[in-house]
């Protein structure tokens, strides 16, 4: 699979078996409970590990379906994952839930979505550490991660394939190649950042960075606009509630403009 190839490229391949071999067929037969995992984790690096045979095997992490369905260990072994980022991942799962006909994959991409909604379209930021290596490896801004989510979904999460549609293998690369490779031409985050500085000259100069945490800008932001208007600055940050941050740096900006 073309996609599958296109990760191992990127990121290697995996270190280790998923689960140990050993552990796995002890668990299978009702001896433990739970199943030693093998050394394979990225995590640290903000990378999921992937299982492959989940085109056809659902849920092939969870002891409940390994149990249930007696999943052979082949579908465990290093061979058979792949490394991926949040973004990719979601696509990985989009994919199958169209190559399965709808059978597999809608769970988990409906879960890696609204992950990414909930991190990127905010101003959320994850608490644990692993998530946020994963937070900021696959890093899109809000605009960025609503155009990502609704391309996968126009016309292609909605519409199942038909079986036998000469299109589908046109679909799948669409999919990976237009949208996940080239990001939709979207910037590597440090592109990002200088395009940012570029148009935003006024706050850099006053030395606002884009991801100032929010609290602080809106003390700034009250100071310099808003102090005549509410009693206090904690009136203040209740009114803004449903503002993100992009939106609030904007207003700031306008007002160093005003005052220039």
């Amino acid at each position: 699979m073309e996609v599958i190839k296109s990760l191992l490229k990127k990121y290697g391949a995996v270190r280790d078996d998923y689960f140990r071999k050993e552990s796995y067929y002890r668990f299978l037969n009702g001896e433990i409970k739970s199943i030693s995992r093998g050394k394979y984790s990225r995590a640290k690096e903000g990378l999921y590990t992937h299982h492959i045979a989940e085109i056809n095997h659902p849920n092939l992490a969870n002891r409940n379906y390994i149990g249930h369905l007696k999943y052979d260990f082949k579908y465990q072994v290093k061979d058979k994952l792949v490394y991926c980022d949040l973004f990719e991942h979601i696509a990985l799962h989009a994919l199958i839930f169209i190559d399965s006909d709808g059978h597999y994959g809608k769970n988990g991409y409906d879960f890696l979505r609204n992950m990414a909604i909930q991190w990127y379209t905010t101003d959320m930021v994850p608490k644990p550490m692993w998530m946020q290596k994963v937070y900021e490896r696959a890093y899109l801004n809000k605009k960025q991660t609503m155009c990502f989510l609704e391309t996968i979904e126009k016309d292609k999460m909605h519409g199942i394939k038909a079986k036998g549609n000469p299109q589908d293998d046109e679909m799948a690369r669409f999919l990976f190649k237009e949208l996940l490779l080239k990001k939709l031409k979207i910037q590597t985050p440090e592109e990002e950042e200088k395009a940012w500085q570029k148009s935003h000259p006024l706050l850099v100069r006053n030395k606002i960075d884009p991801k100032i945490p929010r609290k602080k800008l809106l003390k700034l932001l009250y100071e310099a606009k808003y102090y005549e208007d509410f009693n206090s600055l904690n009136l203040f940050i209740d009114s803004q509630l449903n503002k993100i941050r992009d939106d609030l740096l904007d207003d700031y900006e306008k007002t160093l403009e005003n005052k220039a």
